[in-house]
């Protein structure tokens, strides 16, 4: 895929676009190369908690694995699914980990 996505550009700039006209294909065939998104919660959806609840700080980084997970440990989708750059992913990696 990566060297289909480099030959078919047209700029001196490989874009994420390249991957994506790649992939949509892809999904559409169903043999998606993501995981389709889960549905949202829902009012009365239940969702369990410990009795004390955990502070953001620390369901961050499970969020974030669980995004690398469904994008198969692509940093740069993980990034857009999660509405961060890559260089903000990288710090909160780089933050949990240290």
């Amino acid at each position: 895929m990566i060297y289909d996505a480099g030959s078919r550009h047209k700029s001196g700039l490989l874009s994420l676009e390249s991957f994506r006209a790649k992939i949509a294909p892809a999904q559409k065939d169903g043999q998606g190369m993501l995981p389709s998104a889960p549905e949202p919660l829902h009012p009365g959806d239940e969702v369990v908690f410990p009795e004390r609840l955990p502070i953001l700080r620390k369901i961050e980084p499970l969020r974030i694995a669980e995004t690398l997970k469904r994008s198969g440990g692509n940093q740069t989708i993980a990034a857009q699914i999660l509405g961060f750059t890559r260089k903000a992913l990288n710090n909160r990696l780089q933050r949990s980990h240290g």
